[in-house]
């Protein structure tokens, strides 16, 4: 049984990241035991809170087991990652960090730094299965300014044998800012990746596909630069709400016909001027963009229900749903599984938000409108 689970660990030592496709049956038998991951799926969600960047990463792992009874399972994660969670088929499993003495290193070392190496225990273990991996982390800052870096650790496939058929990754990235610039790479090589403007956030897409008979071996990079709103530069602190001081700065910067420093160029004219004024006066936390505005309605419904299950560490799929032929008027629909919230707002700066919140399975529903100084009307 020991050589065995001996036999799991070198098949699995992140068969979960780098994966292991499906061996020809001719000339090139499946051996047995074996696990078969043709594919994974990378879900990642980049926004704002307060003045650190953080990315939510979702990782979904479908395999195929031949011959194994149970497995040991390795993963590295950031850190400083939070909220781990590890489920087999949409039930919780528990997990421990790795300790030096175990058969693999604590650490998994990236360009941003090491990262920790978490693991579970899988017993029976079933023919088909799928892991589903999910953490929250901080990004770090690379440099003086808004420039940012993004890694998923897709080389763990470095430490398995090379007889894998190739091993595909689908990678789907949301970032919820305005870029200034965005450079992504595999290991040093640059990579093209699509990127779409979709209803006011980047979504870059990316298929990364291993070389033939061999898994993936090195990591994916996303390094981008920032570019801040007028509000969002005035407010040092980060915590979306204007202070004195920064009111004081924002009429400065006015007076003088200045560029507000990070903004890539803008200047303050007079209804921006007004709204800053509008944001101080009020002192609630602004809301400038649609899914700052889908957001604040979530915080809003937790606050009056508590157990609600509605998240703000969703990660949401947002698609433009305003009518044809309908001008001067946007609606963005967020879809995040039963959950769905209706951002409209009218094409002037900082609006206000109208918001419906519903939820297919329960019937739950809401309606109110998110004004852009945080206030909500119902």
């Amino acid at each position: 049984m020991r050589a065995l689970k001996r036999a799991a660990y070198l098949a699995l030592l992140l068969g979960l990241l780098a994966g292991w496709g499906e061996l020809p049956a001719i000339g090139n038998p499946i051996p047995v035991p074996t696990l078969i991951m043709p594919e994974e799926f990378i879900d990642a969600r980049i926004f704002a809170e307060g003045r650190e960047l953080w990315a939510i990463v979702e990782g979904v792992y479908p395999f195929s087991n031949i011959g194994f009874a149970s497995a040991r399972m390795y993963y590295p994660v950031p850190q400083d990652a939070e909220g781990i969670e590890v489920r087999l088929d949409g039930s919780a499993l528990p997990w421990d960090y790795v300790t030096c003495g175990c058969e693999i290193s604590p650490y998994y070392s990236t360009a941003v730094g090491d990262y920790r190496m978490i693991a579970w225990e899988i017993a029976p273990l079933p023919e088909r299965f799928k892991i589903k991996v999910r953490y929250k982390h901080p990004l770090p800052r690379l440099q003086a300014g808004e420039r940012y870096a993004f890694l998923y650790a897709l080389g763990t496939g470095r430490f398995l044998r090379y007889y894998a058929k190739e091993t595909t990754a689908y990678i789907k990235v949301r970032l919820e800012l305005e870029l200034a610039a965005l450079e992504a790479s595999v290991g040093t090589r640059p990579v093209d990746c699509q990127l779409d403007q979709e209803a006011g956030e980047t979504v870059l897409t990316l298929v990364q596909k291993s070389e033939p008979f061999r898994p993936l071996t090195e990591d994916l990079l996303i390094v981008f630069a920032r570019l801040l709103s007028i509000p969002e530069a005035i407010d040092a602190d980060g915590d979306r709400r204007i202070s004195d001081g920064e009111m004081l700065q924002a009429v400065r910067y006015w007076i003088d016909e200045t560029e507000v420093p990070g903004t890539g160029g803008q200047r303050i004219n007079d209804l921006t001027l007004r709204k800053l004024a509008e944001f101080w006066v009020l002192g609630g936390r602004f809301v400038i963009t649609p899914y700052q505005a889908r957001d604040r309605a979530i915080e809003y419904l937790l606050e009056k229900e508590p157990g609600l299950d509605l998240s703000l560490e969703a990660i949401w799929d947002a698609t433009r749903a305003t009518p044809a032929g309908l001008l001067g008027y946007e609606t963005i629909r967020y879809t995040s599984g039963d959950w769905q919230i209706e951002v409209g707002y009218p094409v002037v700066p900082y609006p206000d938000y109208a918001v419906s919140v519903s939820n297919s399975s329960t019937g739950f529903a809401w309606r109110g409108t998110v004004r852009a100084a945080g206030l909500i009307i119902e």
